[in-house]
């Protein structure tokens, strides 16, 4: 049977969650939520037919590294914020593409099949060495928590 509790009213079996779902809102509220503002200005939220059946994607798993966050959700996005320079990369399957962030809050979007075919620039070539080491960690995973240990 499905449930759906809430921040306020939930089990106390998942205090632990909703501890971790405040601390991460409160990280995206204090240091992320502009960056959101400025990527959605002008783009068209208008909702469109059927979007109220989406079921919005949800955390599976995440790893902290000494380099990054790295989080996977349900949808298979894979995001990546690097601690450094707080850049980020936003790894699709639906749309073979890659959304990357840079620390001027700036945003692209390019085509893997594209970058396969015509290269990118170095960072971009190590961030992406970066993803595939972090994805093929959390595809070797066994471990059904949300949450992965990883000490590199």
């Amino acid at each position: 049977m499905e449930s759906y509790p809430t921040m306020s009213s939930h089990p106390d079996s998942l205090m632990k969650k909703i501890t971790l779902l405040q601390h991460f809102r409160s990280y995206m509220n204090e240091h992320l939520q502009k960056a959101g503002a400025t990527m959605t200005a002008g783009a068209n939220t208008t909702p469109r037919e059927g979007d109220e059946l989406a079921r919005l994607p949800y955390l599976k798993k995440w790893l902290r590294t000494s380099r990054a966050m790295v989080l996977h959700l349900s949808n298979g996005t894979i995001q990546i914020n690097f601690f450094q320079d707080h850049t980020k990369l936003i790894l699709c399957p639906m749309m073979a593409a890659v959304t990357c962030i840079n620390k001027n809050r700036d945003f692209h979007t390019y085509s893997l099949s594209l970058l396969e075919e015509y290269g990118c620039c170095e960072e971009l070539g190590r961030q992406l060495c970066y993803a595939h080491t972090m994805v093929d960690r959390m595809l070797s995973s066994t471990s059904p928590s949300s949450r992965l240990e990883d000490n590199t």
